[in-house]
């Protein structure tokens, strides 16, 4: 079947998550080059006590593809205590919160998913300065709200996919073919590192992994 119970960490830093319910797997899609489709409820992988990827600054981009807007499509999630939660909202902004204290960053215009397809989306992070960004052609980074909030509850699992809470069940409506998590706040110039790298097809990208940061 196509079933996925692991997704591979590439980087060398062995952070692979997985799933080992079958009923909770992502489905393997030829979409893209190829990507998983987390598009049914309760479908995620799990990275378990995930807590050395996370300090006071971090870095989120991803390569989504939503396929409807019924709902909100999460993307990241890091413990139940919410240290933080990266997701695409159903009006196709983008939205951050961090450490559950209300500080929901919801994207303004510039930063919604505009185009239809896939599309790369990312977060910075750092020291209590959020700043929500997304990718835009030629390599444009559009910054639209700062927030005070700190990441304080590092512990327990990191869930790619899917969020759940027992009261909130937030999947993500659609596929996601890539996603790379770094434990600093990265520069313009390694953002558009990161965008170079994420603009390839996944055959040749494989080659750049040496040239993203470390």
């Amino acid at each position: 079947n196509n079933n996925v119970s692991e997704w591979k960490d590439l980087s060398g830093s062995d952070h692979h998550v997985s799933q080992s319910n079958g009923s909770r797997q992502p489905i393997y899609s030829t979409s893209g080059g190829g990507s998983l489709d987390f598009n049914a409820s309760g479908r995620g992988l799990v990275m378990q006590n995930s807590d050395d990827i996370i300090n006071d600054e971090l870095t989120i981009v991803s390569v989504v593809n939503v396929v409807t807007f019924s709902g909100n499509s999460n993307v990241v999630a890091k413990s139940k205590n919410l240290a933080y939660r990266f997701r695409v909202e159903k009006n196709k902004n983008l939205w951050l919160l961090v450490n559950d204290t209300g500080s929901n960053l919801e994207g303004k215009e510039g930063n919604s998913l505009t185009e239809e397809g896939e599309n790369i989306i990312g977060v910075t992070y750092e020291g209590g300065d959020t700043k929500k960004i997304k990718f835009k052609d030629k390599n444009e980074v559009v910054e639209v709200a700062t927030s005070k909030a700190s990441i304080n509850d590092i512990s327990g699992n990191l869930v790619i996919g899917n969020y759940d809470d027992g009261h909130i069940n937030e999947y993500f409506h659609g596929t996601i073919s890539e996603i790379l998590l770094f434990n600093k706040t990265l520069t313009d110039e390694e953002l558009a590192k990161v965008y170079y790298y994420l603009s390839k097809p996944i055959g040749s990208a494989v080659s750049l992994l040496s040239t993203l940061p470390s």
